[in-house]
């Protein structure tokens, strides 16, 4: 507490201790320098701390000293200074107008004026501008009656010169009386000072009478005429409507029948005229809007036009006559009601078709053969009736005739044979068996061999017969009765396959491309599942059999209305098939779905030993085809035994052997020795064919187990 208060008795003496010696009691003691800002100048308080003035008030400023004088391209500067103080501040003087300066020893001038030009940058300005002040002028050049003369004139103030012509001086005309010149309606005097067109004593013709000087005649008119009386002028008038018309004349042409040869045919020989004075001339064109006329008479069989044109004359009056004619096309005549030709056979003309003609001599060596060509749809493999009038050729300049409407087409097919048995019986007292069956594919002649798929043997047709009547050779889509021999009727089936040997085999599987049809297209309203057993029928050789479908993997069932490939049917025997090999598949009658065969499989075929040897049935294989045999063996534990390999009857097979799948390499005889181990085992063969053949495989024992 004590020492709060001393604390506040040492504060109260501070502040009287100011107070008394401030200002010495408010007196204040100011400074001579002028203190200042931009409006007002001041004396300050020499105390320190004091903020008091004396004498504050506004600046006087004097009328000022320019410090930067102005220019054209800137401003000036002017300086006020306080007449007080002595504080400065600056004023902007503005730019200096600019003021043009001239030449004024130098004149400028144009065809009016004349004027000081400008020194300064303004070119374009001119000074003391005024119009010339001309003097009297002088002469330069005297005129005279030729030639113009010339006076100048000078400006008295720039020195321009001006020029004037002074016209010819007048010119006193000279004639020739002695002669006239004259126009359609007078004649005059001509002068002769080189002035021509002077003229002395102008004046109207004076004419006689009017005579005849050409009398009218064929296409000429009567021509009068006069003379003027004074200067022999002669005038001609021709009188329209005195001339003679020209007689007429006639064109007439024979009849005209014209047929292709190669040769021009010009209706030169037919015509017929009045005569030909003026000229004639024949033009021809085809008969069409173009009318592109020609001198040169048509070669080519068609429809044209002749333009026959006789030149006027005085006399004879012109005359044309325009008709069409007729080149007709040469008739290629048939002789045979049948025409044959194998398929993509080329005829004499390089061409297929149903016949090839020489004309060569008949038109003139314009071509040498003709062609006569069937419609495109006839172009294909079979028997095909024509009418004649549908027969074209490939020459334009010939049509086709026949003493019959039709002729018939036979085209034969170049592909393998493909055929189907669907009877089959016997004659008595004929040797052989008769078939009857309707060409899918390919063609069959007599003494052909043809192979029985199933039945696996060849038949030699003996006799072929198209509704009764003996043919030589038949094709696609002939329905025939073929005498074969090679087989009994026993042995031929209906069904069965007919083909060229070497061209389709027999096999345990095909893989095929099938569609099921919709409930409303026919066929099934559920799907079939791997198992089912349809009808398959080939109905290319009348062939039904039943089928086991098995599906792709993966696919469980088959929906009607889809189309799946790769399903695999399987049949109880070995049936005939190749690549696109089309069928129907029914069940109870009713079809259900088609297909065609996209690949064809052999199962192993197992042999058996019997008496220490096996052999397998006839191997019928096409060219690089392959079929795989196996056949369990036994050899007695640490025992050894041989066995032999070979291939009979041909030399087109070859074959590999196989154990636990590693190929066995046979000695030259064909055999391998087999060490036992008392358990059975298999061994695989592979025969594979080079050409198509037939074979067998046998397998036997050579030695027992030692």
């Amino acid at each position: 507490m004590k020492r709060k208060s001393i604390a506040i008795l040492l504060s109260v003496v501070l502040m009287l201790v100011i107070m008394l010696t401030a200002c010495n009691c408010k007196k204040h003691k100011f400074s001579s320098e002028w203190k200042y800002d931009d409006t007002s100048h001041w004396h300050e308080c020499l105390k320190k701390k004091h903020s008091d003035v004396a004498d504050k008030a506004e600046h006087t400023f004097n009328e000022g000293v320019v410090t930067t004088a102005p220019t054209e391209t800137s401003e000036g500067v002017l300086t006020l200074t306080c007449t007080v103080c002595g504080y400065q501040k600056t004023k902007s003087i503005e730019k200096v107008k600019h003021v043009h300066t001239f030449n004024d020893k130098v004149w400028q001038t144009d065809e009016n004026n004349h004027w000081h030009p400008a020194t300064c940058a303004h070119t374009d300005e001119k000074g003391d501008t005024a119009a010339h002040t001309f003097d009297e002028g002088r002469i330069t050049v005297e005129a005279t009656e030729d030639t113009d003369g010339e006076k100048v004139y000078i400006c008295t103030v720039c020195k321009y010169e001006k020029k004037e012509v002074i016209p010819q001086l007048d010119h006193t005309h000279k004639f020739d009386m002695t002669s006239w010149k004259y126009d359609g309606k007078q004649h005059w005097h001509p002068s002769t000072c080189g002035h021509d067109l002077a003229k002395d004593g102008t004046a109207d013709h004076t004419f006689s009478e009017w005579t005849v000087k050409t009398v009218a005649g064929y296409g000429v008119n009567r021509v009068d005429q006069r003379d003027c009386t004074v200067c022999g002028f002669h005038e001609e008038k021709t009188i329209e409507g005195t001339l003679i018309p020209p007689k007429e004349r006639e064109i007439t042409v024979g009849a005209i029948d014209f047929t292709f040869d190669g040769t021009a045919k010009s209706i030169d020989t037919l015509v017929t005229v009045t005569n030909t004075e003026g000229g004639i001339t024949i033009k021809y064109c085809l008969d069409d809007e173009n009318d592109n006329w020609t001198d040169t008479a048509p070669v080519n069989a068609g429809n044209y036009k002749y333009k026959i044109t006789l030149n006027g004359t005085m006399e004879w009056a012109h005359k044309e006559k325009v008709d069409v004619f007729t080149i007709k096309k040469f008739a290629i005549n048939l002789d045979k009601e049948l025409y044959e030709i194998n398929k993509d056979e080329k005829l004499e003309g390089g061409l297929f078709g149903v016949t090839c003609v020489e004309v060569a001599a008949e038109t003139n060596s314009y071509t040498d053969w003709v062609t006569v060509l069937a419609p495109e749809e006839n172009n294909v493999p079979g028997r095909h009736v024509i009418n004649v009038v549908d027969l074209t050729t490939d020459e334009d300049n010939f049509t086709v005739k026949a003493n019959t409407e039709t002729i018939t087409f036979v085209v034969y097919d170049t592909a393998n044979l493909l055929a189907g048995v669907r009877d089959v019986f016997t004659i008595q007292n004929v040797s052989g068996v008769i078939i009857t069956t309707k060409i899918a594919q390919g063609t069959i002649k007599v003494n052909d061999e043809i192979y029985n798929q199933e039945l696996g043997k060849s038949l030699t047709v003996k006799k072929i017969e198209i509704g009764r009547k003996a043919k030589d050779k038949a094709t696609v889509d002939d329905e025939v009765s073929l005498l074969v021999e090679g087989a009994t009727k026993d042995e031929i089936k209906t069904g069965q396959m007919l083909t060229k040997f070497g061209t389709v085999n027999n096999y345990d599987k095909f893989t095929i491309k099938l569609r099921l049809l919709t409930k409303e297209e026919g066929g099934r309203h559920a799907p079939i599942y791997s198992g089912y057993k349809p009808t398959f029928n080939f109905t290319s050789v009348a062939k039904s059999i039943i089928g086991t479908i098995t599906l792709p993997d993966g696919v469980e069932m088959f929906m009607p209305g889809e189309t799946i490939e790769g399903v695999i049917v399987s049949f109880d025997t070995k049936t005939p098939g190749f690549v696109g090999y089309k069928f129907a598949i029914s069940e109870g009658g009713k079809t259900i779905g088609y297909g065609e065969v996209t690949g064809m499989h052999f199962d192993s075929t197992q042999l058996t030993l019997s008496d220490g040897v096996a052999t397998s049935d006839n191997i019928y294989l096409l060219e690089g085809e392959s079929r795989e045999y196996t056949i369990s063996l036994i050899v007695a534990k640490g025992k050894e035994a041989k066995y032999k390999f070979e291939l009979l009857n041909t030399t087109d097979l070859t074959m590999k052997v196989y154990f636990l799948d590693s190929e066995l390499t046979l000695n030259d005889d064909g055999e391998y020795s087999f060490f036992g181990t008392g358990r059975p085992f298999t061994v695989k063969v592979v025969v594979t064919a080079n050409k198509a053949t037939t074979g067998n495989l046998k397998i036997n024992k050579v030695t027992n187990a030692s």
